[in-house]
């Protein structure tokens, strides 16, 4: 068997010099131009710019929950904070246990406990009422530790000012400088709208005045007539 010379051509003449398969030449754009991301970074980073993220339509509405506005906050910021509301609802609060055990004619210790104890509910039910209230309204209870002091140095007081005895007769009149000091402290202390404070205002005293027949009915049984 003759052997082709070492030099020879024994390319077929149809096909290319370049061999059976042809082989484009690479592009001039860098890879991923065609998405708008510029060069992509090699191994070793030299001379690459990194990849720009732009917006999608519609990627607004993924960005987490809403914040509420700060002026449809049921509490607001500043005075009076946690600890000196807090310290002044308690004083307010001896206070009325002292006075009420002063004025109690018989079962005075029970009477001072079971006053304790209404102040201390009055102040439960004014954090329920601010829940209520912003289901009513527009407000949105933002700070329930600072809402509740706040409102405890509201209740003491109101309690305070029922178990005092004033010098009018009737005691309807306690009760009715005990609402107005009480319409004044909610007003000062949570410097809510007109709206918001007498739906606030409404929803608390009713529920008190559930709470004043079931204490009645506690105190007639402690000391039966």
């Amino acid at each position: 068997m003759a052997e082709r010379p070492e030099h020879e051509d024994w390319r077929d003449e149809d096909e290319p010099e370049d061999g059976p398969f042809e082989i484009e030449p690479p592009h001039d754009e860098p890879e991923g131009s065609e998405y708008g991301l510029g060069p992509v970074a090699s191994a070793g980073g030299a001379g690459a710019r990194p990849p720009v993220a732009t917006a999608v339509a519609g990627d607004d509405d993924d960005d987490g929950p809403d914040l509420p506005d700060p002026s449809l906050w049921m509490i607001q910021p500043g005075w009076p904070r946690e600890l000196p509301a807090l310290y002044a609802g308690l004083a307010l609060g001896a206070v009325a246990m002292v006075i009420a055990g002063v004025n109690a004619e018989r079962a005075v210790v029970v009477t001072a406990l079971l006053t304790l104890l209404m102040t201390w509910m009055t102040a439960a039910l004014g954090v329920v009422s601010l829940h209520l209230t912003g289901w009513f309204t527009v407000r949105t209870f933002n700070e329930p530790m600072r809402g509740a002091t706040r409102m405890l140095v509201v209740s003491s007081l109101f309690v305070l000012l029922t178990v005092c005895r004033w010098p009018v007769p009737g005691r309807i009149v306690d009760y009715l400088i005990a609402i107005l000091a009480y319409a004044a402290s909610l007003v000062v202390l949570f410097r809510l709208p007109r709206y918001e404070t007498l739906v606030l205002g409404s929803i608390h005293l009713g529920l008190w005045l559930v709470l004043q027949t079931l204490f009645a009915m506690v105190r007639h049984t402690a000391a039966p007539v």
